[in-house]
């Protein structure tokens, strides 16, 4: 009884040994990343392992270290949040990041941006989040030599997918300032379901 007794302590003490070491391990790796600087392979990969509640975790580490924004990180981290942030991660802490891309000096956060902002807001209302995407595309940025970059049709797709008259009315707008972009607008409408492109073309022609 004794040694059966003896032996489920020390299981016991080995599993909190090995939870306070791992626990250690994973500290020593949060230290180790360097918002400012890009990712390296190894790193790149243990914070597309982390969850939902271990990103959060290590942004509010950061945060507490300067990382105050997500313009305080490196690009490619930069787009690893948004990219999590279209799919999991609360509202709460994603709102602000997305809406803080829509604004990045590089055209391709901005992009990214937008998209995953149809990804997670899909077939939902929210003005706040229409005055942003109709602030992201009148950026001069979004243009080269005169003519329309790519991200104009990211913002036009994530204008399509959110559940807002308002959205159609605005992208309507907006489409109509190049020709490239209001034929790309028109064939969107056309993608769509049946009930939803009538719905839409409707509205919009």
């Amino acid at each position: 009884m004794k040694t059966k007794k003896a032996q489920s302590c020390l299981l016991t003490l080995a599993v909190i040994i090995f939870g306070h070491a791992s626990a250690l391990r994973a500290n020593e790796e949060l230290q180790a990343f360097d918002p400012k600087v890009p990712p390296s392979k190894a790193e790149w990969q243990h914070f597309h392992k982390m969850t939902d509640s271990e990103a959060l975790k290590f942004w509010k580490f950061q945060k507490d270290r300067g990382a105050k924004s997500l313009r305080d990180w490196s690009w490619q981290w930069r787009m690893g949040w948004i990219k999590r942030c279209g799919g999991g991660l609360k509202e709460s802490f994603c709102k602000g990041v997305l809406l803080d891309a829509l604004l990045d000096n590089a055209m391709v956060i901005r992009a990214e941006a937008a998209t995953s902002i149809g990804k997670r807001y899909a077939g939902r209302a929210s003005a706040e989040l229409l005055v942003a995407l109709q602030n992201a595309y009148v950026d001069p940025r979004n243009t080269r030599n005169g003519n329309p970059l790519f991200v104009y049709e990211r913002i036009l797709e994530t204008l399509a997918k959110l559940d807002d008259p308002r959205a159609t009315q605005i992208a309507n707008k907006l489409a109509a300032s190049h020709q490239e972009t209001k034929a790309y607008w028109g064939s969107i409408s056309k993608a769509m379901p049946a009930n939803q492109s009538k719905a839409l073309r409707d509205r919009v022609f």
